[in-house]
Formats: C-alpha cells, sequence, structure tokens
C-alpha cells in the first residue's frame, strides 16, 4: 500500500496565521501539525510515500526530507488547488498500488488506520472510508456524512457539507482506494458547485460503477483545521 499525503493547501481562513506558511505547519506544543500525520504513517505497512505539496511547499520539503529518507518519498506539486481530487487524479500516474489518503490539516484522535488497513487487506472490498463515529451534526455539516446500507454494510450514499446529515457518522479524509479504482478519477466531473473535484463525487461514481466500499472507525475523534476555533479546540486539547 501506498500513501498519499495531501498538503498544498493554503488555508485562507486562517488568516495571517498562514500568510508566511502552510497550514500543516502551524505548531502545536512546538511540533507541527504535520508532525502527527508522519508518526501515524510512520507505524504503517506503507511502501511509498508519494506527496502533493503546493502552499509554501519549501518549508514542507525541508521538514519531511530531514524527518523521512529521501529516497521513499516522492513530491508531487499541485499548482491550482482544485479539490482532493484533482490532488488524486495529478498523483495518478506515480500510483503503482493501492493507496492510503491522508489530509494533512486533519488531526486524528487515537488512530485506528492500523486496523483499518487489516480490515482492508482481509476482506474483499474496493474502498473504505475512514469515519468518527458520534460526531455532531454541526461537525458532519463542514465535512461529509455517509449513507450505508443496513444489510450488507455497503456505502450507498454520500454528501459533501449536508445541511441535513444522514445520522451522527463523520466522514474523514483517511480513506483506502483499491488499485483498480484509481483509474476512475479521470472520470470524476467538475463540481459545478465549488469548482473542484470532490472527494464525494468520486465515492459516488464508484459506487455508480458497481463498487463495494464500507465505513471503519479510524479513529476516537478528528480535528480538521479550518479555522481559529478549530485551532483553538486543538490547542485546548492538547493541553497548550
Amino acid at each position: 500500500m501506498e500513501l498519499l499525503l495531501l498538503l498544498a493547501g493554503c488555508g485562507k481562513r486562517l488568516g495571517n496565521i498562514t500568510k508566511t506558511r502552510n497550514k500543516c505547519m502551524i505548531k502545536i506544543n512546538g511540533v507541527p501539525i504535520l508532525e502527527h500525520s508522519l508518526k501515524i504513517a510512520e507505524k504503517l505497512p506503507i511502501s511509498k510515500w508519494n506527496i502533493v505539496i503546493g502552499y509554501q511547499s519549501e518549508q514542507v520539503v525541508s521538514y519531511i526530507e530531514n524527518r523521512i529518507n529521501p529516497v521513499s518519498v516522492r513530491f508531487v506539486h499541485q499548482v491550482e488547488q482544485k479539490g482532493i481530487v484533482h490532488a488524486m487524479q495529478i498523483s495518478s500516474n506515480l500510483l503503482d498500488d493501492d493507496i492510503l489518503l491522508n489530509l494533512g490539516d486533519e488531526f486524528l484522535i487515537n488512530s485506528h488506520v492500523d486496523k483499518m488497513i487489516n480490515f482492508f487487506h482481509d476482506n474483499n472490498v474496493d474502498f473504505i472510508c475512514g469515519i468518527i463515529e458520534g460526531s455532531s451534526f454541526e461537525k458532519i455539516s463542514k465535512a461529509f456524512s455517509i449513507k450505508c446500507n443496513p444489510k450488507s454494510g455497503y456505502i450507498v450514499e454520500v454528501k459533501e457539507k449536508p445541511i441535513t446529515p444522514y445520522n451522527n457518522i463523520l466522514g474523514t479524509g483517511y480513506c483506502i482506494f483499491g488499485k483498480e479504482t484509481l483509474p476512475y478519477l479521470e472520470r470524476v466531473p467538475i463540481n459545478s458547485a465549488r469548482n473542484q473535484y470532490e472527494l464525494c463525487d468520486f465515492i459516488t461514481l464508484l459506487i455508480e460503477k458497481g463498487k463495494n466500499g464500507v465505513c471503519f472507525p479510524v479513529g476516537d475523534d478528528l480535528i480538521n483545521v479550518n479555522t481559529y476555533e478549530d485551532l483553538y479546540y486543538l490547542k485546548m486539547l492538547e493541553g497548550q
């Protein structure tokens, strides 16, 4: 399995905090948010690291190369930030295996990603969406909502930033996509409402094409650092 770590975003909603630095380089207790993702990934059976960079890429590349053997890392530069699937599309020529998708601005509490990978290898599924159970509707409305068939357990519908979520299941950027799903990336249409290539549209396309996906509890909680409020909550949680 390969890692696809997305670190290209500029974090506009964080204002001056990200004026001169990438969002994932914001420090919590003196440690960049990125470090949290790296520590999780280093414990996983990952054969290759594919990292999408963009805004303030020099500082991100420097930090990663000082932490990880540069030989095992391949960087892809996303000039225009056109969504998660766009980042996946421009990386697709480097991907030779199943992938673990990871968004660098997601701070996962008590990771179960290793168990999700084991589940993927042990079961006949095409993709897995990592989820957080028991989330508030407010939190889900900033991410995406997932509905599953109660009998089969397969995902039947996903909704990006829903006004009314299906349930209390929070969809996260921690997802696994089997190698056979990756050719469908090029078929994902641009989302007319957001003018981006959205993860939910990719998942919807896979469902329409008969691919089987399931949910897996990927951790106890997750903070997606997009606003001052998110950053404040994360600092409080980490005791800063």
